[in-house]
């Protein structure tokens, strides 16, 4: 146990933001001594540790030189701000700005094969405290990584998260949650290798500083606060026993107010969230560290020494630097001390006690599958949507194409239908017409006309041809030995009744092979008053003769 309630035995989900990338880290020290020495070679017993600040401002790089031989430590500083018209400093992290300084850097300090401690600052960065019972713990957490796309403060785009949780007893314990922007941490491993470095470890520049406060016992008694700055944007955190308690980015909608103000304003929300955290402690966050140096922190200062309860203390500077034989320029910078820390910061000391964002990072581009099932969702559902309507489609034009064949052979049936039914009711029609003929046409039987006719021919007497119309005219041409013949069959043809008139049109005097004969020509109108009735009798009793005949 350290100070009050927070135990040290660490357990975690994912180590780092390296692991949480599926990348692993570079190992610190990797050189294997020579098989065969033919030079003296200059870096035995020369350890050398690199670590770097890297924020929108700029780049602090720290390197610690301890030779066991020698027995002499030396640090180097060297500090690189980004222009402040490109680059990081307007958030563009993927342009040239940061890969360039990178190289410069590695070449001024031959830092090539060299594997670096990064510590991330600023906006893009940020560590959320979970406290309480384990089981609402646990689903607080995994409700904030489900959020941590939506952290709008930090900007748009997609963010990687890690973890480090801590017991506090049997059924409580302090979780540790580092968010940052995806676009940010894959550009400085990028920026890393291509100038020939190798990435081991990232983290937050808040858990560094809260640790450096731990290792000089700033923080051992009370929680203190500290605030850094960031291009002008203040960031405020409470550090107790080396563990961050509140990372705290309030809002400053003056740029006239003073941070002193601002944090006095804040002061008694600050302590009631300690209070309810750890009763058992002093939580009057009287004691205030502050980076930054006097000149570039005048303001600051001034509003801080004004507020009656805060007392404004320096980071322990002296102490991180002391022993150390110092090249370039050291100042309260946060970078530069955040540096300074993670330099000499053992990897032990680091594994599995402070969220590392190499662990975020995708090795080879390889993605978890819940974050590309997320984020690819959407174009599979509308991928197996088109798919659906396409076959549909298809279906349904399938369908269209048989239901019009089957229209157009509808259709010429039809039309075939129309024509018979054309062909029908003309047939009728004239079916009809016909019928009317025939019903208005007098059908006139002639067989007994010509029967009687020709049974009144007297002896001696023939018939050449009988001529009966339509109308019942009726043209009889004979011949005949006598003229009283003639007459006596004229007279038989009136008495008959057959005829209405019997007129002998002419007679003439011709040869024969028996002798003379006298031709003669009748005219006659049928009686059709009686007709009718003699030609049904002459059918009846006269039917098997005209059959047989």
């Amino acid at each position: 146990m350290v100070g009050n309630g927070i135990q040290m035995n660490t357990t975690e989900t994912a180590r780092d933001l390296l692991d949480a990338a599926n990348l692993e880290g570079a190992t610190i020290e990797r050189r294997r001594s020579p098989r065969q020495k033919v030079r003296r070679d200059r870096r035995k017993g020369v350890e050398r540790s690199v670590a770097m600040e890297i924020s929108p401002s700029g780049i602090a790089l720290v390197i610690v030189e301890t030779n066991a031989e020698q027995q002499t430590s030396k640090m180097i500083i060297d500090r690189v701000r980004f222009p402040r018209d490109c680059g990081p400093s307007l958030g563009n992290w993927t342009d040239r700005t940061l890969s360039e300084t990178l190289c410069e850097i590695a070449a001024k300090h031959q830092l090539s094969g060299q594997a670096v401690k990064i510590c991330l600052g600023g906006a893009p960065c940020v560590t959320r405290v979970v406290v309480g019972a384990n089981d609402d713990v646990d689903s607080e957490v995994a409700d904030l990584k489900e959020r941590t796309d939506r952290y709008i403060g930090m900007g748009r785009g997609e963010k990687v998260s890690c973890e480090t949780s801590a017991r506090i007893d049997a059924k409580r314990k302090r979780v540790w949650v580092t968010v940052a922007v995806r676009v940010v941490v894959d550009a400085i491993a990028e920026a890393i290798r291509s100038a020939g470095m190798r990435l081991a470890h990232m983290e937050h520049t808040m858990l560094v500083l809260c640790q450096i406060l731990h290792d000089y016992e700033k923080d051992t008694t009370e929680p203190v606060l500290l605030i850094v700055d960031e291009l002008g944007r203040m960031d405020l955190g409470i550090s107790y026993a080396g563990q961050l308690l509140l990372d705290y980015r309030p809002a400053m909608p003056d740029r006239s107010v003073a941070e002193g103000a601002i944090v006095q304003r804040h002061i008694k929300c600050l302590r009631r969230y300690i209070w309810s955290q750890m009763p058992d402690i002093d939580a009057s966050l009287s004691n205030i560290f502050v980076t930054g140096t006097e000149s570039e922190r005048a303001a600051l200062y001034k509003s801080l020494d004004d507020q009656q309860e805060l007392h404004r203390h320096h980071f322990p500077l002296q102490e991180l630097c002391a022993g150390f034989e110092i090249e370039g320029e050291v100042s309260e910078d946060p970078g530069v001390m955040a540096a300074i820390g993670l330099a000499r910061s053992s990897a032990e000391s680091i594994a599995g006690t402070r969220n590392n964002l190499v662990s975020t990072l995708v090795a080879n581009y390889r993605i978890p599958w819940k974050s590309v099932f997320r984020s690819t969702w959407p174009i599979a559902a509308s991928i197996v949507l088109a798919l659906v309507l396409a076959l549909s489609a298809n279906h349904h034009r399938k369908v269209a194409t048989q239901i019009e064949h089957q229209i157009d052979h509808l259709s010429s049936t039809d039309t075939e239908v129309r024509r018979m039914r054309f062909l029908i009711d003309q047939h009728r029609h004239r079916n009809a017409q016909v019928e009317s003929i025939e019903r208005n046409i007098h059908d006139p039987r002639w067989a007994h006309v010509l029967w009687e006719t020709g049974a009144l021919l007297p002896h001696g007497a023939w018939l050449d041809s009988v001529h009966i119309n339509h109308s019942g005219e009726t043209h009889i041409v004979g011949a005949s030995f006598t003229s009283e013949a003639i007459y006596d069959y004229i007279d038989q043809l009136k008495a008959t009744g057959v005829y209405d008139s019997v007129v002998l049109d002419a007679t003439s005097l011709s040869r024969v092979g028996n002798g003379p004969a006298y031709r003669f020509e009748i005219s006659a109108q049928i009686n059709h008053a009686i007709d009718q009735g003699r030609a049904q009798t002459f059918a009846r009793t006269h039917s098997r003769s005209i059959h047989r005949g």
